[in-house]
């Protein structure tokens, strides 16, 4: 039987089948169970090195209150930070609010400053 991950090794995204050694350069080896990924696996490394966050989860807490700023998570997708941004700034675009036009420019350009600190912080 076939494990995910060896068939993400062997098809590629447009269903082409590398054969064995000609798999692209970009696509990483397969990780057997029981064997280590690579030679700083976690059971390598020194206790004062080894990862305290869940691998793949990305923390950025020079962007804490960035985050907080726009009402999210600090691990959301960036797909959903765009998207959240975009309905934050329809919401609070000082166009909407013309009674309160000064209230609602100080939190359009919170929000503002918030995304674009976030965007260049994570290249999105």
């Amino acid at each position: 039987m076939w494990t995910g991950a060896e068939l993400d090794v062997y098809f590629g995204s447009n269903g082409e089948m590398w054969p064995r050694g000609k798999r692209p350069a970009w696509v990483g080896r397969p990780v057997r169970q029981g064997q280590p990924a690579d030679m700083w696996s976690s059971s390598n490394k020194p206790a004062a090195q080894q990862l305290k966050q869940p691998v793949g989860e990305k923390v950025y807490p020079e962007l804490k209150e960035h985050f907080q700023a726009l009402g999210l998570d600090e691990n959301t997708s960036h797909d959903a930070i765009r998207k959240h941004y975009r309905r934050l700034a329809r919401e609070y675009h000082p166009d909407k609010h013309l009674d309160d036009g000064q209230k609602a420019t100080a939190r359009f350009q919170a929000i503002q400053a918030a995304f674009e600190a976030v965007s260049q912080r994570l290249r999105l």
